[in-house]
């Protein structure tokens, strides 16, 4: 019949029975949805028993989950976040004390600023030494013959030994010199040793640098004396000593506060180098009070950097590092190591 609308039913029907099929569907996900997410997440209404206390947990008070990755290993400081900086003057341009034992920052001052390290820069050329040394590239008893005296520009009044060239000495002494007294002419005589050549250690020092974790950080030389582009900051530091510490060598040579050693000369001849630590907290000048024990450490001082100390000490049960950076004298950072050393305890 013309004009006549002829439905087919059956079509109708299955059209209809798909629909609701789909609506049971969507019903059916949002109820699996909602259970899965009682599941994962925290009910803010239930009280949750932590050993013998029992309280209401508030969005930052989430269950704990195990640590992975960095911080597992180390304490992490969200950048530009100060913490108890009052403990720290003014004046000193930055300053981190963390407890390694948990993990937990106690005194965090511009901790992510670039900084100059001074001789702290020898801390990472004791770890490139030692390392080398694990990998069989001589040993602390082998000798080195100086084929060049180390000479610095035209910087003035740099700490250097009595050695020169034609002089021969052991890496172990060479090591103890570096990091007791801070020769700056042993640094580069290990550099050249054990990199081939000074700028080539450099670059080792730099990549070193990267894996462990340092983001402020870049070296010019292996000692440390000032260069505009050589910096790092107090966290680089904080990591870069938590990895020397791992070497034995380095806690028996900061353990002397004097250590006499053998070398020859340019004649062959014997001959010795009574030397002593710069650190003031070791040397007697200034004391550590109570329970607290030093057990690695670096200082270091130029005109750019002024006065830095990093260290890593014991109080009591605990472990903790410190770095202190850029105070205007001797006295200021001895006295504000042993004050961070006092809030610990």
């Amino acid at each position: 019949m013309t004009g006549a609308i002829y439905i087919n039913t059956k079509v109708v029907k299955m059209k209809k029975s798909g629909i609701v099929l789909y609506f049971v569907f969507i019903v059916a996900v949002c109820f699996l949805l909602i259970f899965l997410a009682k599941k994962r997440y925290v009910d803010f209404d239930k009280n949750y028993t932590f050993g013998n206390n029992t309280k209401d947990l508030t969005v930052t008070e989430l269950p704990a989950k195990p640590l992975t990755g960095f911080q597992s290993t180390f304490a992490c400081i969200p950048k530009d976040m100060e913490i108890s900086n009052e403990t720290v003057d003014s004046e000193t341009f930055a300053a981190v004390m963390i407890n390694n034992t948990d993990r937990e920052v106690v005194i965090a001052h511009n901790a992510f600023k670039r900084s100059y390290p001074a001789s702290i820069t020898k801390l990472m050329t004791f770890i490139l030494v030692n390392e080398k040394l694990a990998e069989g590239k001589l040993s602390l008893d082998s000798v080195v013959t100086i084929q060049s005296t180390p000479t610095f520009g035209n910087h003035t009044g740099v700490m250097k030994s009595p050695l020169v060239k034609g002089c021969s000495i052991s890496v172990r002494n060479l090591l103890f010199g570096l990091m007791l007294r801070s020769y700056n002419d042993y640094a580069v005589i290990l550099a050249e040793t054990f990199g081939g050549s000074e700028a080539e250690f450099v670059n080792m020092m730099n990549e070193k640098a990267k894996e462990l974790g340092c983001t402020s950080c870049h070296f010019v030389n292996p000692h440390g004396i000032h260069e505009p582009e050589h910096y790092v900051s107090a966290y680089d530091l904080y990591l870069i000593i938590n990895e020397a510490n791992k070497y034995e060598l380095l806690h028996e040579i900061d353990s002397y506060d004097t250590y006499i050693y053998n070398y020859s000369d340019v004649s062959g001849l014997a001959a010795t180098d009574e030397i002593e630590p710069t650190n003031r907290l070791t040397n007697g000048e200034f004391s550590v009070s109570g329970n607290a024990k030093i057990e690695v450490w670096k200082t270091g001082t130029t005109d750019k950097a002024k006065y830095c100390i990093n260290m890593i000490t014991t109080i009591g049960d605990k472990e903790y590092t410190i770095v202190i950076l850029g105070c205007n004298t001797s006295d200021e950072l001895y006295s504000l190591a042993i004050k961070m050393l006092n809030y610990a305890k």
